[in-house]
């Protein structure tokens, strides 16, 4: 039996099957597969970050425990500090190989050297002993915002 409450209703911006549904419904292709290229915010609509997205809106509705809930609040602070951390640090000594061995780069904020195509936050690191000595794992601690991410 269903509920007296408002039905859920995600946006584009927050759930891919949001796109294709839509696109199904008002684009009426001519070949009826869905392509994920027709997604505007294809490039937030990523599983890693689905906690981030909807966490909140699964519990407003029920479906996130305490526990839960509590990990997503401090993935979330984790995470914040982190960019916010990328976004002050400056690349000070130029790494001996690699992206951050560009002298045209020194100075520069490492959140705008990570916005290149090139940049690879790994090898990043694994050149630039300033990166390296702060950072200790950059996928358990930058993405999954852990606490060992510090710059």
């Amino acid at each position: 039996m269903l509920k007296s409450e408002q039905p859920l209703t995600l946006g584009r911006d927050q759930a891919y099957i949001r796109v294709l549904i839509d696109d199904l419904i008002t684009k009426t292709p001519e070949n009826p597969t869905v392509c994920s290229s027709r997604a505007e915010h294809r490039l937030l609509l990523r599983q890693d970050n689905a906690d981030l997205r909807l966490t909140e809106i699964g519990r407003e509705i029920g479906l996130v425990s305490e526990a839960q809930h509590e990990r997503y609040l401090e993935r979330s602070k984790n995470l914040a500090k982190s960019l916010h951390s990328y976004t002050k640090a400056r690349l000070d000594r130029l790494a001996e190989s690699g992206l951050l061995s560009d002298p045209k780069l020194k100075g520069s904020r490492f959140a705008a050297i990570l916005k290149r195509p090139d940049a690879d936050l790994s090898q990043m690191i694994q050149d630039s002993a300033q990166l390296s000595a702060r950072i200790t794992d950059p996928d358990d601690d930058l993405l999954a915002g852990g606490n060992g991410c510090k710059i």
